[in-house]
């Protein structure tokens, strides 16, 4: 026998037992279960692939396997009917995902002899009733639990809190139209947890929730909160996110939310909160902080300006007062800032925009004064300068004309003066431009006329002479009312398409008869 004929010998003894368990599935019973459920749900075209002849391990997607035994099946595939008891007769499932389809049942409690499940989904299906007491009997292993986006009623049942394991609970977007039980305070190992957008009773923050030491992310916007926050959230030493926005809160901001030290995300926008913003801060890891549609007073705090990692600040409509702490201006990743309808007042800090790639930058409605940062634009991201209603004054920056990003620039009853950069009407994405009630003077170029993006212009009660620009093609609002302007009506106001809002009056114009027609139409 040769050398090579005995290498090749061996190899295939060793190789052949491999291949033998990779191809073949030896837990039969199992399969027919799945096969039954298939069958079960009318054979749907996206299960075709399920058959008798296949490993459901290496050939059916929606299985997951450990050691040639199934552990995990996720089916995401728009099937209709019910969630069979029979599926629980794989005695292995830990993890089972049917999300996204259409069942329509009341809570499948079949489910409950799935003892060993760690793993359930059934998020944005359209279950309804209420949410069984027992509810309880679920695995006493089940970890996951989420019925995001269904139709379930009621209130949330108590022995909810008994499944001890959970770590992640999410009933959001319900219909639950009862209440919330404070046990659920008692689920010590909980990370996520999730009760936002729905109708509950008008009901109080559970002070239980602030035991939860565990728990990382707490949403539960648009459910009816009234009351205070409760204080001492110092034990929720995990929290990262928290989300009590849209409610009918209260009272202040606990003195110890910025000392939550894992805290990056607070959104408490849309409630009735008053009082100061707390100014003690410890979060220094804070990414996104949205305090807006309060009843906010006092400053904002200057401990932000140290908050490196800060990328949106919005404090906009609250009775803030003060300026904008200097710090903030030099955030290295702030990208959003929206503070306006308050009552800020002093200079805007100098360096807004040349550390950070801002997009947003929203002080309207304020009482700020000085000129406009130069280096708003610097990192070429610029978005939305929106800056009206206030007592700014000098020139609009020359670098704004470079700033090939931005869409709107809203500027309009300020004391701005001097001429309007030639180059921002080549910006070819700008598509509002509202600069009324200002000082500016100059001529306006005839490049206004050759924008394709344009759509709002408004530049009344200014100083600007000379002739009307053409109406840009997709132009919808035209006002250049009381300037000095000159000549007749441009030509292309005739056959605008778009055009809505067309006002030239308290000018020097002459119109035409067809202009007049038009005009009159």
């Amino acid at each position: 026998m040769s050398i090579l004929y005995q290498h090749s010998l061996l190899l295939l003894i060793f190789i052949t037992p491999f291949n033998v368990v990779s191809r073949h599935y030896t837990n039969q019973n199992d399969r027919t279960t799945l096969l039954n459920l298939k069958n079960f749900w009318s054979n749907p075209p996206s299960l075709s692939h399920w058959n008798q002849s296949s490993n459901p391990c290496t050939s059916w997607p929606e299985i997951t396997c450990t050691a040639n035994t199934i552990t995990g099946i996720t089916i995401r595939k728009d099937i209709r009917g019910v969630v069979p008891p029979f599926i629980c007769d794989i005695k292995s499932l830990t993890h089972l995902d049917l999300s996204w389809n259409y069942f329509n049942e009341h809570f499948p409690t079949g489910l409950y002899n799935c003892t060993n499940l760690e793993f359930l989904d059934l998020s944005e299906n359209i279950f309804v009733g209420r949410i069984p007491d027992d509810i309880s009997r679920l695995s006493r292993e089940l970890k996951y639990l989420s019925l995001l986006n269904n139709n379930f009623s009621g209130d949330i049942p108590v022995n909810i809190s008994r499944l001890s394991k959970l770590t992640y609970l999410d009933l959001r977007q319900n219909l639950f139209n009862a209440s919330f039980p404070e046990e659920i305070g008692s689920l010590n190992d909980l990370e996520e947890l999730y009760l936002g957008f729905n109708d509950f009773k008008p009901s109080r923050l559970p002070h239980s929730f602030t035991r939860l030491k565990k728990l990382q992310t707490f949403i539960i916007t648009e459910a009816n909160l009234i009351g205070e926050i409760p204080g001492n959230l110092s034990g929720m030493v995990a929290m990262e996110l928290l989300d009590l926005s849209v409610n009918r809160l209260e009272g202040s901001i606990p003195s110890d939310l910025f000392l939550l030290k894992n805290l990056k995300e607070v959104y408490l926008w849309g409630n009735n909160l008053t009082g100061a913003i707390p100014d003690s801060i410890e979060a220094w890891n804070m990414e996104i902080i949205d305090l807006s549609a309060n009843k906010l007073t006092g400053k904002i705090p200057d401990g932000f300006g140290n908050l490196t990692s800060l990328t949106n600040l919005t404090l906009m409509i609250n009775r803030l007062s003060g300026e904008i702490p200097v710090g903030i201006g030099r955030l290295p990743k702030l990208h959003d800032i929206r503070v306006f309808r308050n009552i800020l007042s002093g200079q805007l800090p100098p360096d807004f925009g040349r550390y950070s790639e801002l997009k947003i930058f929203e002080v309207s409605e304020n009482n700020f004064t000085g000129n406009l940062p130069k280096n708003l634009c610097y990192n070429g991201m610029l978005k939305g300068l929106i800056v009206f209603n206030n007592s700014l004054s000098g020139e609009i920056p020359k670098s704004i004309g470079n700033c090939s990003s931005l869409k709107s620039l809203q500027g309009h009853v300020n004391r701005f003066s001097g001429e309007i950069p030639d180059r921002l009407w080549k910006i070819s994405r700008l598509d509002t431009v509202y600069l009324e009630r200002n000082q500016f003077t100059g001529e306006l170029p005839a490049t206004i006329g050759n924008s394709t993006s344009l759509k709002n212009l408004r530049l009344d009660d200014n100083m600007f002479y000379g002739n009307l620009p053409e109406v840009p093609i997709n132009m919808i609002a035209y006002s250049i009312k009381s300037n000095t302007m000159s000549g007749g009506i441009p030509s292309s106001f005739c056959s605008s398409s778009f055009l809505e809002v067309f006002h030239v009056s308290h000018n020097n114009i002459s119109v035409t008869r067809d202009g007049a027609k038009k005009l009159d139409e």
